[in-house]
């Protein structure tokens, strides 16, 4: 008895599967220019998905790379600049600092700006003070940690990125407002483009959806062949927009990385595998979600069952 329900389910979506594959040829052209549209709107999705990780990423890199410089006075001595190092040692928010030498950051300038030509700076007096790397342990205190450092005594000046910081935070916050109105616009379109296509795919059926309803099939029964056909709809242009989205990004990233380095300016972008990842979730089941959902909208308005 339980095989022969089970057997009789498997026929059922059987009969779903095909009959939803069925739909979408059968529509032709208006199939086709739904899986377009919704490909077009997920490919813009896609674009927005990766402004937003890469800017998103951009901004995790320069809090993580985040330091103080702290430059002390041209006349300090050594004794002093240990007092310096003890001071800022006591304060709380610090996670580490290391002393770099005027000296140090003499050479370090020869060989990041001079490299190429040394003679440029032969018999160039070093010009450069003393100077503490400061890394925060919490970059919510950098302002309060920023004064009391420029409160010690033989400190000259104190520099950080904070600023940048603040401005990329800002952008992040537009990009990822923006983005997440688009995705909304988007799906909102997508989801009428697929109820418009199913309603077609109803009206077309219907002397054959009344003589089924005549012959005593459920509700369900009737509206799962077109629930599937709009989950197909999304899920082809879900897999061409991931494809279009992917290609794209593999080559526009290698044009960059040939072109810049793999590092511009010091961004590291977010890595193909990554990005293929992340592209690959999100629009392989956005696509058939959105599918679903607008054919049972439309089975629900239109086909009264």
């Amino acid at each position: 008895m339980k095989s022969e329900v089970n057997t009789m389910k498997f026929r059922a979506f059987k009969y779903f599967f095909r009959e939803g594959f069925k739909n979408v040829w059968t529509n032709g052209l208006v199939s086709i220019t739904s899986i377009f549209t919704v490909m077009a709107s997920l490919i813009v999705l896609a674009l927005f998905l990766i402004v937003t990780l890469n800017v998103n990423n951009l901004v995790k890199q320069v809090r993580d790379q985040y330091e103080i410089v702290v430059y002390l006075k041209s006349d300090i001595d050594q004794t002093k600049i240990s007092q310096v190092g003890d001071e800022l040692d006591k304060l709380e928010g610090i996670e580490s600092f290391e002393l770099v030498t005027k000296d140090q950051a003499f050479t370090n300038m020869k060989e990041e700006m001079f490299s190429d030509k040394p003679e440029l700076v032969e018999g160039v007096d070093n010009f450069l003070d003393n100077s503490y790397n400061v890394r925060l342990s919490d970059l919510g205190n950098a302002n309060a940690v920023e004064e009391k450092i420029a409160a010690i005594d033989g400190v000259d000046r104190v520099r950080s990125s904070k600023d940048v910081e603040d401005k990329l935070l800002h952008i992040s916050r537009i990009v990822n407002m923006v983005s997440f109105w688009m995705y909304l616009l988007l799906t909102v379109v997508s989801i009428s483009i697929i109820t418009n296509t199913i309603r077609i795919a109803v009206f077309a059926r219907r002397k054959e959806i009344n003589i089924m309803k005549y012959i005593g099939a459920t509700n369900w029964f009737i509206r799962w062949p077109f629930i599937i056909e709009g989950m197909i709809i999304g899920l082809i242009a879900s897999a061409i927009s991931f494809g279009v989205a992917f290609l794209g990004y593999h080559y526009t990233l290698n044009y960059i990385t040939n072109a810049l380095g793999n590092e511009f300016v010091g961004f590291q972008f977010v890595g193909k595998g990554q990005m293929m990842g992340l592209l690959a979730v999100i629009l392989l089941i956005v696509g058939p979600l959105i599918g679903t959902i607008g054919s049972g909208i439309s089975v629900r308005k239109h086909l009264k069952v």
